[in-house]
């Protein structure tokens, strides 16, 4: 089955949504593939357009080139204007077939929170399956993504009753003026209602925030009585002078300071989150889930919000942990183990620096052999993450689902890791000169890791006794 990031180009989109992502969009409708979640809204399409007529100036020649042309294309190290590479961006102008000029024109959505979502929508029915097909086959039929194509993006949203959660799916075709097409796929969760006081964990996890608040206010405090108290009996100190003194004082900790600066940030999202509009204008029916007034839910913002909290959360959880660390030197052991991994932390380095290097090296290899027939290898980043996946034998797919929703629309939007046999099938004579050396220098390294501990400069600073 075609997934959507096996797409490599826009046939094979057009071959995609028909064939596999529509039926399935509305066998779900039929059955109960997906289990608790509950389709929200019919799903949609949008897309972004560029300037086609962009002019591009040569250095040499002089002479003004459509962007598009072959002739400026063959030449852009030649072309003095980016604009000529990519194009002009925010397209508005209405499009269409020879007898509607303006069948499909730019539409602008006001969202509560700030700003608008923009585009040519398409909007296709939640139910209606011979509707919902002839929709996709009238967009194919009159070529909606041309050469002025520099984007589009089809999102659809599910519901779970039960969590109060949305889970907001976006799959992006960035199209870039040579018709190379790369696919790639976001997911949001977002909560309905951020605190219901109907569910004890809800209520567990306000008061723990709320503590966690509390406790930082309280940090806060004491840091700002500490520099008071070095101020007032340095009092003949100017600024600069008794920030210096400060700093090299026992109750300075930079780290401390950095999880200060991030506390009001998380505090500041923290509100955000809370006091969201989009969330609070959400309307559920029994049929749909829209904003107030009818128009589409869109919750891009809102979940970039969500996103940024939790992601600062767990980088302040980090630094906190080495707060605590430092802290437990009192006890012996502890103590004696942090000795050892500052004095070991050069050998780790530079094992760590070499490990990359290979890495970085064995995916600039998978470009070359791979690039044009693997998605996943035709840029640095998917190759990166295909290398680090094989090397150590794991399929690394945060975006899929349980087994259980293999037969969803959901399955046709993802795909597995790839393995030997998947480069084997598309480079039969090179996919083992790629993979065995790969497989080899893997096992060299986990070999020297687990030889590591025999280092006599390692056992001399750990040994511990029992």
């Amino acid at each position: 089955m075609l997934s959507f990031l096996d797409i490599q180009s826009l046939d094979d989109f057009w071959d995609w949504l028909p064939n596999h992502f529509t039926p399935m969009w509305y066998a779900n409708q039929r059955g109960d593939s997906l289990q608790k979640f509950k389709v929200a809204d019919g799903f949609r399409l949008v897309l972004r357009r560029g300037f086609a007529d962009t002019e591009c100036v040569h250095r040499f020649s002089g002479a003004i080139r459509n962007f598009a042309d072959p002739f400026c294309y063959d030449r852009l190290s030649q072309c003095s204007s980016r604009e000529c590479i990519l194009g002009r961006d925010d397209n508005r102008r209405p499009f269409g077939i020879m007898a509607n000029r303006s069948r499909y024109f730019f539409q602008s959505f006001d969202l509560p929170s700030g700003g608008y979502e923009g585009g040519y929508f398409q909007f296709f029915p939640l139910s209606d399956e011979r509707k919902g097909r002839e929709q996709v086959a009238r967009l194919k039929r009159d070529r909606w993504m041309d050469s002025d194509a520099q984007w589009a993006r089809l999102d659809f949203l599910l519901f779970n009753s039960d969590e109060s959660l949305l889970i907001d799916f976006r799959m992006f075709l960035d199209i870039d003026p040579s018709g190379r097409v790369s696919p790639f796929v976001l997911m949001d969760l977002f909560r309905t209602t951020w605190y219901d006081f109907s569910k004890n964990e809800d209520i567990v996890r306000l008061v723990l925030e709320l503590f966690t608040v509390f406790f930082w206010v309280m940090q806060i405090y004491d840091a700002v009585r500490d520099f008071l108290r070095c101020r007032a009996r340095h009092s003949n100190l100017s600024r600069g002078e008794m920030w210096n003194r400060y700093r090299k004082s026992p109750y300075h900790s930079p780290i401390r300071d950095l999880q200060f600066l991030l506390f009001l940030f998380i505090f500041a999202l923290w509100l955000a989150v809370i006091a969201d509009p989009v969330r609070n204008g959400i309307v559920v029916n029994s049929l749909s889930i829209q904003s107030e007034g009818g128009k589409p839910l869109f919750t891009t913002q809102s979940g970039k919000l969500v996103r940024a909290y939790f992601l600062l959360n767990g980088f302040n959880c980090l630094l906190f942990s080495f707060r605590v660390l430092a802290a437990s030197k009192m006890h012996p052991v502890i103590a004696e183990l942090c000795t050892a991994l500052g004095m070991q932390f050069p050998i780790f380095s530079w094992f760590a620096t070499v490990l990359f290097i290979i890495m970085w090296l064995f995916s600039f290899q998978a470009i070359m052999l791979f690039g044009q027939n693997v998605v996943t290898c035709s840029d640095f980043g998917g190759a990166l993450a295909s290398t680090t996946q094989m090397s150590w034998s794991k399929v690394v797919n945060s975006r899929s689902f349980k087994s259980e929703y293999s037969t969803s629309v959901i399955a046709v939007s993802q795909r597995k890791g790839i393995g030997y046999l998947d480069l084997r099938a598309v480079a039969p004579t090179t996919a083992w000169l790629f993979y065995y050396p790969l497989f080899i220098v893997t096992w060299m390294f986990l070999m020297l890791g687990e030889n590591l501990n025999d280092c006599p400069s390692f056992l001399c600073i750990c040994n511990f006794r029992n």
